[in-house]
């Protein structure tokens, strides 16, 4: 198959980028040829590029939400424009199928569908849960909702409930390794941070913004350090503001500069340090001990099977989709969201019962291995597009 991918970040890859770029190398590796628009240049362009993917410039103006008249028609324009250059580019290249990455740029998708006639799917990675006309008219002009998790899906069923038979579940994937290893030793964050052995490394790793309830963890971190049982255990924030939009930029630096405010109020400058965001991030993800992920409603959690398929243990915020990778006690540890106290515990709790945690982490690579594989992923992906294009 030929398939056009259709997203709007080109920049350095996020969850969802890191997702496509994923799902892309093994439609590439089964034989496929593969397409992508993207709005700019950037890393995720380099990377993309790197591995055979004929990709195409084409600016992506988004629409606000502030209704100004000059603005939506500038984007309506550029809208039409998008469609009818991609469109005819789409019949010359004899494309099979548009995917649209993220809901941000679904319209640019549709009305390429639209120019060229051809099926797209609508790739949502985010929770959408207001629909109005705009949303049942996406919808009902896209041939596939894929949704990365089941509460994801939750509100398109509601809205949808019609028509749900568009609507797939297809969990991202990452690629699994053999478990080599259980324990750790953190060499490379303990080189970078100048701390000694033995100790036992805690880290949130992803981007700082307000919904991933990162002070959640400063202030276990602060409890744990009040504990005499607790002073080998050292905390780890892994990333920074990464956004392409200016609005969100601000608003991220804002809340990064918040927590450096907690940070110091709480005296944990030897404690839990910062480091920034890392292209290697994986083996930093590996160098941990544990990975903590507070976070408010996640869309999925990559970085949870990241890790678990480093043989890191995970403690997670029940709240999201974490629970449908998470089995509680089971493959990682649930806190109630936003209890630091809770938090605490358990990280203290895994951190005193080293079987425990050595059984967590094989049975968390076991799961991650069972359903949320790379290729796994791309089979599901291929199933759906044969479908469509029967």
């Amino acid at each position: 198959m030929r398939i056009l991918f259709v997203t709007d970040h080109a920049g350095t890859p996020g969850g969802a980028e890191k997702s496509l770029i994923t799902l892309i190398r093994k439609l590439i590796r089964r034989g496929h040829e593969v397409y992508c628009i993207l709005p700019q240049h950037g890393e995720t362009y380099n990377m993309l590029a790197s591995y055979g993917v004929k990709i195409k410039i084409m600016p992506m103006p988004v629409i606000t939400r502030k209704y100004n008249p000059f603005k939506i028609a500038y984007w309506l324009l550029s809208l039409i424009f998008f469609g009818v250059v991609a469109g005819i580019w789409c019949r010359l290249k004899e494309i099979d199928i548009i995917h649209v990455n993220k809901t941000p740029c679904v319209f640019y998708g549709v009305i390429t569908s639209a120019v060229a006639w051809l099926p797209v799917i609508w790739h949502v990675r985010n929770f959408n849960r207001r629909f109005g006309i705009i949303g049942r008219i996406i919808y009902r002009h896209v041939d596939a909702v894929v949704c990365i998790s089941h509460a994801i899906a939750k509100p398109f069923f509601e809205y949808f409930a019609d028509s749900r038979d568009k609507i797939q579940v297809v969990y991202n994937g990452v690629y699994i390794d053999p478990l080599k290893k259980i324990s750790v030793r953190s060499e490379n964050i303990l080189k970078e941070l100048a701390i000694a052995k033995p100790v036992f490394i805690v880290g949130v790793v992803g981007r700082i913004t307000a919904w991933k309830k990162i002070e959640v963890f400063l202030h276990a971190m602060h409890r744990i350090m009040q504990q005499n049982s607790g002073k080998a255990i050292y905390g780890v924030v892994i990333g920074d503001c990464v956004t392409s939009k200016e609005q969100q930029m601000q608003d991220d630096i804002a809340y990064k500069n918040y927590l450096m405010t907690v940070h110091e109020k709480l005296q944990l400058q030897d404690k839990v340090r910062f480091i920034n965001f890392k292209e290697d991030i994986e083996t930093y993800i590996g160098e941990l001990d544990m990975l903590v992920l507070p976070s408010e409603n996640e869309p999925f959690g990559r970085v949870i099977i990241e890790a678990m398929a480093l043989g890191v243990p995970v403690i997670a915020a029940n709240s999201g989709a974490v629970p449908e990778i998470v089995i509680h006690n089971e493959t990682g540890v649930l806190f109630p969201l936003g209890n630091d106290k809770s938090l605490a515990e358990e990280i203290l709790r895994l951190y005193h019962d080293p079987l425990l945690l050595r059984r967590i982490a094989k049975d968390g690579w076991k799961r991650t291995h069972d359903y949320f594989s790379a290729d796994i992923c791309a089979d599901n992906m291929e199933k759906l597009y044969e479908s469509i294009l029967v």
